[in-house]
């Protein structure tokens, strides 16, 4: 579920916007269904009998909570005979608070939000406007740049706010064409082919999910662990995984306790996360040249390993199982070698020689075998069992396709 800021306009406190709220019955004109000619549902209620406090930037902030249901026409609808089909229920809730003197809402959807604000306060005009982060796609890149190279650090030299990592990943491709997801864990995301296709240029990022842990200090260390689901869509929205929430709201009754990690969430993490950030570019510790190193080289050079292991992986399972097993421990011997130059240059000759073998050019085979001892030196290649193994092999099938000619 995303979660969407907005500010009211007007001059009202935060309890006479409440009480014009539940005073639906005095303003409300009600809609009449012509089907069945009886009015549309409407009911809201205050869940809180008092407002509630937080403490958000060491201040103390006053919210309540507003739930809702009402029934709407289906645009173009309204004379359907199924009810299903011309009217449809709109509900969910609210958190209003006030903020220096000024009444501001949470509300529990981000396309629709307006006009259901719009809707419960009897606003017909600019009374209520978006609060937007306006979250750039660079930022969730530095998100992401910080969740795989500088993980569970303190983010800009501070010992309050931690990325733990990356649980979710979303890009749509340029062309509107494809959306691509992934979901897991940061080193399962760092190596799906979306990344490669977002890494390509070929597409922007949509959603992040990212694993926040907040510090805060009030009488002693508090650790509490947020996750956030950040989306930069067009109706910009921010999501809380309450259920793997981590702090001192966690005995407060679930409304008071997810009303609270909200407002913490949204007023003082994502801020404080983007302050970060916003330092960082303007301290040059965030330039182009290491953005360009991370995106097209480190997690690039990671993703090409993988899908070349994956081919080699796929080369191996076609071939019959007593070379496959010979091969298999060849690339075991690999992971002896200390020279990682050597190894990259070793893992790349088993893809060539595999793909010989499967083609049956057992010369082309021997060859970049000889060539991958060379490589290694002729000493090291020999106390490689399965290098050896897979000489041999290589030199016996060379030998029987030359008698075939014959």
């Amino acid at each position: 579920m995303g979660y969407s800021k907005w500010i009211n306009n007007t001059e009202k406190s935060m309890d006479m916007i409440i009480e014009n709220i539940l005073d639906y019955k005095e303003w409300l004109c009600e809609e009449q269904d012509p089907v069945e000619k009886i009015a549309l549902s409407y009911n809201v209620e205050k869940v809180f009998e008092e407002s509630q406090e937080v403490k958000v930037n060491d201040k103390d902030l006053s919210f309540n909570l507003i739930k809702y249901e009402y029934e709407r026409f289906t645009p173009g609808s309204r004379h359907k005979p199924l009810k299903s089909e011309r009217i449809n229920c709109m509900s969910g809730s609210i958190i209003i608070y006030s903020e220096e003197g000024i009444t501001k809402f949470i509300v529990d959807k981000s396309t629709m939000a307006e006009s259901i604000l719009k809707k419960i306060n009897n606003y017909d005009g600019n009374e209520v406007r978006k609060d937007s982060y306006n979250l750039e796609e660079d930022f969730l890149k530095w998100i992401f740049y910080k969740g795989r190279e500088a993980s569970n650090a303190p983010l800009g030299g501070t010992e309050e706010i931690f990325l733990e990592g990356i649980a979710r990943f979303k890009s749509e491709t340029k062309d509107h064409l494809a959306i691509m997801e992934s979901i897991g864990s940061s080193s399962k995301i760092l190596s799906s082919p979306n990344m490669y296709a977002f890494l390509s240029g070929n597409s922007s990022i949509l959603q992040l999910q990212a694993k926040v842990r907040w510090v805060k200090k009030i009488s002693a260390d508090q650790t509490e662990i947020f996750d956030l689901f950040l989306n930069r869509s067009r109706n910009e929205c921010v999501s809380v995984e309450f259920d793997t929430y981590c702090g001192v709201y966690m005995r407060d009754p679930e409304e008071i306790r997810n009303a609270k990690i909200l407002l913490v969430t949204m007023i003082e993490v994502l801020p404080k996360l983007l302050e970060v950030y916003n330092d960082e570019k303007t301290r040059g510790a965030w330039p182009e040249k290491e953005k360009e190193h991370f995106l097209n080289g480190a997690i690039r050079g990671e993703m090409l390993r993988k899908l070349k292991k994956e081919e080699l992986e796929y080369d191996l399972s076609r071939l019959d199982p007593d070379r496959q097993e010979i091969l298999r421990n060849a690339i075991s011997d690999i992971d002896c070698l200390k020279d990682s130059e050597e190894k990259e240059n070793a893992e790349e000759d088993i893809q060539y020689i595999t793909k010989a073998i499967l083609n049956e050019n057992f010369k082309r085979a021997l060859y970049l075998s000889r060539a991958l001892a060379n490589d290694l030196k002729l000493d090291i290649f020999n106390e490689l069992r399965g290098f050896e193994e897979l000489r041999k092999m290589l030199t016996k099938a060379y030998e029987e396709s030359r008698k075939k000619i014959v």
